[in-house]
């Protein structure tokens, strides 16, 4: 299960890429989504003309694969992969660092050395008292700055499971007890943040470590051999053609996913980078179920408006 050589976890070009029009239902053999901003609304709730497309898919073309592609770890989907039986399918999570198969089996993972987080330590969280993150399979370590936990708070919205630690957490992170796949550090949106960005650039080799970016107060540190796009690689293996694919998602960490697969959707409130490397651009958003709409386009069924959360009550059929 190794990635094409072609396929890089470094920043793509934001150089725009040839549009086209969607594929037919017939020529998807694989589909693959980010989560937020993609799935799940502003609110981290999944849009209902969202959940009803990718529910059709599951009753009427129970094997084609649904690939939840996700910068959180599995934990934090389990909301959707229940009620959408995705657990038979493969998963990308932490920004392709976990590759998980049917079941939660790990089939291949990466992570980031013992030196590169005293270093993140050191440079942001000691001197500069910037909030400073450590995920792991499924918790998140919260170093809070200066902003008291502000963010921890935040990114526990997104379904994380954050726990305040303390400098102690490098030397667990020695010992081999934590096992760190990515990390994080988190502002404010404008110069401060950019001003970090720059940092971040002149201390890491992008040789070893990709920055990366998926909502506007984090920016994230994975290691280049990690990625969406190579995580899409080894999942297809040599059974699926990327241009088979479609592919889902908003954000800048999206980037190397689209450009693995053969039909890439950007969101209509994506970021610059992910419309820009998109081969077609959905009209809604995901507050209106964008997701749900190019697939009903697709293979060719109605909805009919529902009220959100609909599906969570056992008495409720589609």
């Amino acid at each position: 299960m190794s990635a094409p050589a072609s396929v890089s976890g470094r920043a793509e070009s934001p150089q725009a890429r040839s549009q086209s029009p969607l594929p037919r239902a017939d020529q998807i053999k694989l589909i693959a989504s980010d989560v937020d901003g993609t799935l799940l609304d502003s609110n981290h709730r999944l849009h209902p003309r969202t959940f009803h497309a990718i529910r059709w898919l599951r009753d009427n073309k129970p094997d084609l694969p649904f690939v939840i592609a996700t910068g959180k770890q599995h934990r934090s989907v389990a909301e959707i992969r229940g009620p959408l039986d995705l657990d038979r399918f493969h998963s990308s999570h932490l920004n392709g660092c976990v590759v998980y198969g049917p079941h939660a089996q790990v089939l291949a993972d990466t992570g980031l050395s013992y030196e590169t987080c005293v270093k993140l330590f050191d440079t942001f969280a000691r001197e500069r008292q910037i909030s400073t993150y450590f995920y792991d399979y499924s918790t998140v370590y919260e170093i809070p700055g200066s902003e008291q936990g502000k963010y921890g708070r935040k990114l526990k919205q997104y379904g994380e499971d954050v726990r305040i630690v303390g400098e102690e957490v490098l030397e667990q992170i020695k010992q081999g007890k934590i096992r760190v796949i990515k990390a994080a550090i988190c502002q404010s949106p404008g110069p401060g943040l950019e001003s970090s960005r720059a940092l971040l650039k002149s201390e890491f080799s992008p040789a070893e470590i990709t920055l990366t970016q998926a909502i506007e107060f984090c920016i994230e540190l994975i290691p280049t051999t990690g990625s969406k796009g190579i995580a899409l690689a080894k999942i297809l293996g040599t059974d699926i053609k990327p241009e088979e694919v479609i592919v889902f998602g908003d954000g800048e960490n999206d980037v190397s996913m689209f450009r693995v697969a053969g039909h890439a959707v950007a969101m209509a409130n994506a970021m610059p980078s992910a419309k820009a490397n998109a081969t077609f651009q959905a009209p809604l958003s995901n507050d209106q179920g964008g997701v749900g709409q190019i697939l009903e386009t697709i293979f060719g069924f109605d909805y009919e408006e529902k009220p959100y959360d609909y599906w969570l009550e056992p008495a409720k059929k589609l």
